[in-house]
Formats: C-alpha cells, structure tokens, sequence
C-alpha cells in the first residue's frame, strides 16, 4: 500500500513538473511573440515619423522657393 502511494506521488510531481515546463514555454513564446511586435510596430512609427518629416521638408523648400519668385 505505502510502495502505491508513493508511486502516486511520483506521478503527481511528475505531472505537476511537466505542467510548469509547458507553461514555462508558453510564457517564453509568448513574451518573444509580443516583443517581435512591439519592435515591428517601433519600425513603422519610425518609418511614418521619418516620411513626415521629409514631407515637412519638401514643404518648407516648396515655399521659400514660392516666397522667393
């Protein structure tokens, strides 16, 4: 009786072990997911940022040269 009760408990921390293992993966995955994310969204707001920007400036030089003519 004692030799099944330990093997049950075996069994249990063994399971339990294998559950943290899989959410410890899940966390990881998930934290790589949302990472590639936020570095792709910096990637786009920086590419918007510089594309205004060098509107701006074809904007600017298209007035000076109309204030100058």
């Amino acid at each position: 009786m004692q030799a099944q009760i330990t093997a049950e408990r075996e069994k249990r921390a063994l399971i339990a072990a294998s559950e943290g293992r899989r959410q410890e993966q899940i966390n990881i995955a998930t934290g790589e997911r949302e990472a590639a994310i936020a570095r792709s969204e910096g990637e786009k707001q920086a590419q918007i940022n510089q594309a205004q920007g060098e509107a701006a400036a074809v904007l600017a030089i298209a007035e000076a040269t109309a204030k100058a003519i």
